[in-house]
C-alpha cells in the first residue's frame, strides 16, 4: 500500500485557484502546467482508490524570483484544515531578506500548523551552497521539521540548471546532521549525486517523483532500477525513499499503480513505512 504521497502541488486545485488571485495565470507562466483545475473531492477519490492515506501539499513562495506566490502558506494551511487529516502542508518562504524568512517560517509552523519547509533553489534562482539558505535551515532545525528541497531538473522558466545539482547541498547536509533533508526529484538527471548523498549521510532521504519520460512506469523504472543499479536502491534502508506524484503533472493513482509494478524488494515499494513518515511530519 502507498500510504503517503509526499508531493502534491495545490496550485491547480479549484479551491486554491478561487482563493488566490492570479494563481492560475502564475502557475501557467512559471510551472508550464496546462492542466485544468480540479476539485479536491475528485483528487481525494483518486487517492482513495490508490490506498493513499496522507497527501503533502507544499506552498511555493517565489516573490523575489517571479513576483508572487504559487500558493501561499495561508492557502495551504486552509486547504489542509478543510480535508480533516488527509492533507498536510509544507511552508515556503522567500529567502530575501533572511530575517523575514525565518520569522515567516516560524509563523507557518507554529501558527498555521505546517509540517516542514519546502525550498526550490532553481525556481528561486540561488545556489543552495551559498549562505542564503543557512538561516532558514537553522530555523528549520530549531522547529524540528524536515527540509524538503528540490534537486535536479526544473521546468521553471529562466532557472539555471547549474544550480540544480544535489551535490550543491552537501555543505548544508554535513553542517546540520540532526536535520532531515528530503531531496525531491531524486536529483534527475544527476541521480548518482542524490543517491551517494543518501548513502553517506543518514539524514538524507530521497523522493523519486515526477515524470520526465513517457509514463510513471518508465520514469520510476529508470530511476530506481536503471539510472542506478537496482541493488544500490535496495541497499538503502527501506524507509529512506518517499514516493510521490508531483500532482498535477501526474495523477497520484497512476503513480501508485506504477510503484506496484516495479521489480524491487517489497519493502522498498511500501513507499516509506508509515511510522517513519509519521515521525518526520508529526502525523498523529
Amino acid at each position: 500500500m502507498v500510504a503517503l504521497d509526499l508531493h502534491m502541488h495545490p496550485a491547480l486545485m479549484v479551491e486554491a485557484v478561487e482563493r488566490g488571485e492570479g494563481l492560475l495565470r502564475a502557475t501557467r507562466r512559471v510551472l508550464k502546467i496546462g492542466a485544468r483545475p480540479q476539485l479536491i473531492e475528485v483528487l481525494s477519490s483518486q487517492t482513495e482508490v490508490a490506498d493513499i492515506e496522507r497527501m503533502v501539499l507544499p506552498a511555493s513562495d517565489c516573490t523575489t524570483r517571479a513576483g508572487g506566490k504559487l500558493s501561499s502558506n495561508e492557502t495551504v494551511s486552509w486547504l489542509a484544515s478543510r480535508s480533516g487529516v488527509r492533507f498536510l502542508g509544507l511552508a515556503s518562504v522567500d529567502l530575501n531578506p533572511d530575517e523575514r524568512a525565518a520569522s515567516e517560517l516560524e509563523t507557518g509552523v507554529r501558527g498555521l500548523r505546517l509540517r516542514g519547509l519546502k525550498v526550490s533553489p532553481p525556481m528561486r534562482g540561488f545556489d543552495p551552497s551559498l549562505p542564503k539558505l543557512r538561516l532558514a535551515i537553522l530555523k528549520t532545525q530549531g522547529l524540528r521539521i524536515p527540509a524538503v528541497i528540490h534537486v535536479g531538473f526544473s521546468y521553471a522558466g529562466g532557472c539555471k540548471l547549474a544550480k540544480c545539482s544535489p551535490l550543491a547541498l552537501e555543505k548544508r547536509v554535513a553542517e546540520f546532521p540532526e536535520l532531515t533533508f528530503i531531496l525531491v526529484h531524486f536529483g534527475w538527471p544527476w541521480v548518482w549525486g542524490a543517491v551517494t548523498l543518501a548513502v553517506k549521510y543518514p539524514n538524507v532521504y530521497l523522493n523519486p517523483l515526477n515524470v520526465y519520460t513517457e509514463s510513471p512506469e518508465e520514469h520510476l523504472r529508470c530511476l530506481l532500477t536503471e539510472a542506478v543499479p537496482r541493488r544500490t536502491v535496495e541497499g538503502l534502508p527501506p524507509d529512506r525513499i518517499f514516493l510521490g506524484s508531483d500532482y498535477p503533472r501526474i495523477e497520484p493513482d497512476r503513480v501508485a499503480r506504477a510503484v506496484k509494478g516495479l521489480p524491487l524488494d517489497p519493502e522498498v515499494k511500501r513507499a516509506t513505512p508509515f511510522e517513519r513518515a509519521a515521525a518526520l511530519l508529526r502525523i498523529s
